[in-house]
């Protein structure tokens, strides 16, 4: 049922949760639908990730939290590519997935080789310059990651202390013979770059099988 999450408490919701959304939706296309909803005062927008493949979730946050159990109202009926919106409400971003550490939980966790790539916004900051590249051999570190796209001539952003330019993501399960990875780019031409150049191409290790590698931009 399409309605606001209520918890028997008086707390006042200010973040819309829509669910059942298109994978391929970007946040400009919720931007659109909830333009054609007639919805107002919506402070931001957040698309909803795990392991940085988006999933059918978006976020939005209200301005007027007042407003929230309206546009819940609102959007009830709302569809976008034929899809059926299933929308509900929450107080905190961060109640929206186990996993989401915060800003400065996912910076520490980050900065420790950790990273998820699940939440909104796939627990990121940046937008377009990301990239994640799945598929080399598992084994392989940040540093190895790291020395293979340069050897390729790809720019990199800045790496210092507080921000690494490529984190290996937290893995799922047993252990994969391939590995994951986020990698930071100098700009959103060369993230771009980056994924037609790797994206559906296979890599050889000596003395071993191909690996294909996949590479996709993270909005």
């Amino acid at each position: 049922m399409n309605r606001a999450v209520s918890t028997g408490l008086k707390t006042t919701n200010s973040i819309i949760v829509l669910r059942d959304l298109p994978r391929t939706a970007l946040v400009s296309d919720v931007r659109r639908l909830l333009v054609k909803q007639k919805v107002e005062n919506v402070q931001n927008v957040h698309r909803g990730y795990y392991r940085f493949q988006r999933n059918g979730n978006a976020y939005i946050t209200m301005s007027v939290p007042s407003q929230t159990d309206m546009v819940v109202k609102q959007l009830e009926k709302a569809q976008m590519s034929g899809y059926s919106v299933n929308v509900t409400s929450t107080s905190q971003l961060e109640n929206v997935t186990r996993r989401s550490r915060g800003n400065k939980g996912r910076q520490e966790a980050a900065n420790r080789g950790i990273i998820t790539g699940t939440g909104p916004d796939a627990g990121i900051t940046e937008r377009g310059k990301g990239v994640v590249i799945w598929g080399l051999p598992g084994s392989w570190s940040e540093d190895a990651v790291r020395g293979f796209l340069e050897r390729k001539g790809l720019r990199l952003a800045d790496n210092d202390t507080d921000r690494l330019n490529v984190v290996k993501v937290e893995p799922v399960g047993r252990p994969s013979l391939t590995s994951r990875h986020y990698a930071r780019m100098e700009s959103v031409s060369e993230a771009h770059r980056l994924v037609r150049l790797l994206h559906m191409n296979s890599y050889q290790r000596r003395g071993a099988k191909n690996f294909m590698v996949h590479a996709q931009v993270v909005y």
